[in-house]
Order: C-alpha cells, then sequence, then structure tokens
C-alpha cells in the first residue's frame, strides 16, 4: 500500500511538470509511463483481489458438475455445469507427463452445449470465467479418470494487463531514449578496442549463463513450460543476466583500479535491468495463463522481485546530486549477489525445493 501510494504520488508530480510543458512529446518523462503502468497493475490488482473468486472443481469421467471449492473450503454453485469426456495424457520415454489435458462438456445457462479441450497453458475463457488444466489422479496417472479443474473469475484482469503492457512500453521507451546508442557507437568507433574488450566481455558473461542454466538444455519439459512465453521470458533473463553480470566486472574494475567508465557501466545497468522488468513481466502474463495468478510468492519470484528492487534503488541513488560514485559500485555489487541467489542459490532453500516452479534438475 505504501508503495502504491509513493507511485500515485510520483506520477502526479511528473504529470503537473510535464503539463508545465505544455503536454510537449519533447518533454515528455521518460520514466512516467513505467511509474503508471506499476501504478495501475498494482492499485487494480489489489483492489481486484477483493472481486476475483478462485475454485476448484474436481471432473469425473461422465458426471456433470456444477460445484467448486473455494479457498476456504466453501461450496461454490457455478452458472454451468463441466462433464469430463476424457482425460489425456502423453508422456515422454521415462514416464514423465509430457501433456496432460482435459476433454469436457460444458452447458451454460441456455442450455448450450459446449466442447472443449483444456490443455495447461491454454485455458478456456466462458462467462467471466478462466478455466484451467489443474491437475488429475497421480495414482492413476494416463488411466486417471477424475481431472482437476481451476476456474477464476478475475473482472479487473482487462484493467491490469493495461498496467502491464504500459510498463513493457516504458522499458522499451528506456532502451531507446535514456541509452545514448548514438553517442555509444561513436565511442567504439572513437576507441576499438575499447569496444572489442566490451564486447567480449559480454559474450563471456552469455556464454557463461547459457552454460549454467540447465532448462535450456532439457529436452523434457514439463508440460508447464511448454508456453510460447517460455523463449522470451527466458531469453530476456539471459540477456539481464549477461549485461548486469558485466557491469558488476565493470564496477569490480572500477573500485581496485583506475578503471573509470561510469556512463558505459550505468547503461548496462539501464539495458540489464530493461530486460529483467521484460522478463517478470512475460512471466507474470505466462503465470496468468499456465495458472491463473500473476505472482505467487514463489522463492525465485521473492529473490527476483528483492534483486530487481536493489538495481532499481541503485538507478534512483545515481540520480541523486553529489551522490557518492564508490557507495553506487558497492550498490551494483551488492545488487549482483543478489542476483546470484536468484538465479541459482534458491535451489539450496528447503521451501523452494518443496514448492518452486523454478527449481530444475
Amino acid at each position: 500500500m505504501y508503495l502504491t501510494i509513493i507511485l500515485g504520488l510520483v506520477v502526479l508530480r511528473q504529470l503537473r511538470t510535464w503539463a508545465t510543458a505544455k503536454f510537449s512529446l519533447t518533454a515528455f518523462p521518460s520514466s512516467l509511463l513505467s511509474h503508471l503502468g506499476l501504478f495501475i497493475a498494482l492499485t487494480t490488482a489489489t483492489l481486484g483481489s477483493a472481486d476475483m473468486l478462485r475454485v476448484k472443481m474436481v471432473t469425473a469421467k461422465g458426471a456433470p458438475e456444477w460445484r467448486a471449492m473455494d479457498q476456504q473450503g466453501m461450496i461454490i454453485e457455478l452458472p454451468f455445469t463441466i462433464e469430463l469426456r476424457q482425460f489425456i495424457m502423453e508422456t515422454y520415454d521415462d514416464g514423465k507427463p509430457k501433456r496432460y489435458a482435459s476433454d469436457i462438456l460444458i452447458q451454460d445457462k441456455t442450455d448450450k452445449n459446449i466442447q472443449a479441450t483444456i490443455d495447461v497453458n491454454k485455458p478456456l475463457d466462458i462467462d467471466g470465467w478462466k478455466i484451467y488444466q489443474f491437475g488429475y489422479d497421480t495414482r492413476m496417472g494416463a488411466k486417471s479418470q477424475t481431472s482437476i479443474l481451476e476456474l477464476v473469475y478475475d473482472p479487473w484482469l482487462p484493467i491490469v494487463y493495461a498496467g502491464i503492457y504500459l510498463l513493457l512500453g516504458s522499458v522499451i521507451l528506456m532502451l531507446l531514449r535514456v541509452i545514448p546508442w548514438k553517442g555509444s557507437v561513436q565511442q567504439a568507433r572513437k576507441h576499438p578496442k575499447r569496444a572489442i574488450l566490451l564486447f567480449t566481455l559480454i559474450m563471456a558473461c552469455f556464454i557463461c549463463i547459457h552454460h549454467f542454466m540447465p532448462i535450456l538444455h532439457s529436452s523434457t519439459l514439463v508440460p508447464a513450460l511448454q508456453s510460447p512465453w517460455f523463449v522470451p521470458h527466458i531469453v530476456a533473463y539471459m540477456l539481464a543476466y549477461t549485461l548486469l553480470g558485466a557491469a558488476a566486472v565493470m564496477s569490480v574494475l572500477s573500485l581496485t583500479t583506475s578503471f573509470k567508465h561510469m556512463s558505459v557501466l550505468n547503461n548496462l545497468v539501464y539495458a540489464g535491468l530493461a530486460f529483467m522488468t521484460i522478463g517478470m513481466l512475460f512471466g507474470a502474463l505466462w503465470a496468468k495463463e499456465a495458472w491463473g495468478h500473476y505472482w505467487a510468492w514463489d522463492p525465485k519470484e521473492t529473490w527476483a522481485a528483492i534483486t530487481w528492487f536493489s538495481y532499481l534503488g541503485y538507478i534512483h541513488y545515481r540520480l541523486i546530486p553529489n551522490h557518492k560514485e564508490k557507495l553506487a559500485l558497492w550498490m551494483l555489487l551488492i545488487s549482483f549477489a543478489l542476483l546470484q541467489m536468484c538465479w541459482w542459490g534458491i535451489k539450496f532453500l528447503p521451501a523452494a525445493q518443496e514448492s518452486s516452479v523454478h527449481v530444475y534438475n
């Protein structure tokens, strides 16, 4: 709530500043979209949680069901019935599920019959509800005669999406406007050796990250990971880790040697944070499509948020006049340490081993 209020005040202040410039596009504050998008997403997601209804339904083959259970254990009667016609499962050679889905028949209030197949990552929309494939009888496996569906009613969804897309737009705008690409090209031409060293550093970080991300090399992805969001989500994070890793190396050099290229370092952080934000937003949209929620405070998500705020703190600290450069560099190193926890450290947490969808073996 405190963060939302602060964001609202910042948005009002930036709008007032822009208004004094008669809403000129050249005077448009680059960070206004990000603050406004985050404010809309957080506010509507918080307010919408009171109106959102999330229930689970266990459907048995050939038996129409219209009752579901909410998170408090109360029985909720739905405005339609669902009948499981067939549970579908495909497996890998080692027996792990490759795909599972439910072939269902829905009868709405007008007695209209709707046949559909609900897969993981492919929910069905009906009468304002989203129906997700949640689970099945694991003891029976492919021969399961029941299917567990999760149904979510979220009337605030379009407004939350508007906030998320505004935030995405602001990140793209930041990549285009905040980072001086033209000046960077000129500097590269002026100092080709430095440009080559920087490029080599970035590529080395990218290769290391690619090597140490086991999920990229897996040929047996679980159904939840078989999504169009998988590649952009992972690639965005790979780029973020690469750029922020290069920034960490440069911060160490700046602290221990006479190497001082703060403008380049800042651009790496800006770009890295932009891609991290894109990765987080893609993950939120993916989670909504797969499980019906944007954020579940999974250990990975929690540490990602901590890391994101840490780098955000660095960027805001750099905007303070007469800030201490050495402190800023240490903030970067602390942020990078948090990034390591977010990246691979969580797999050592007991809570992550028990429940996290981000722990891969």
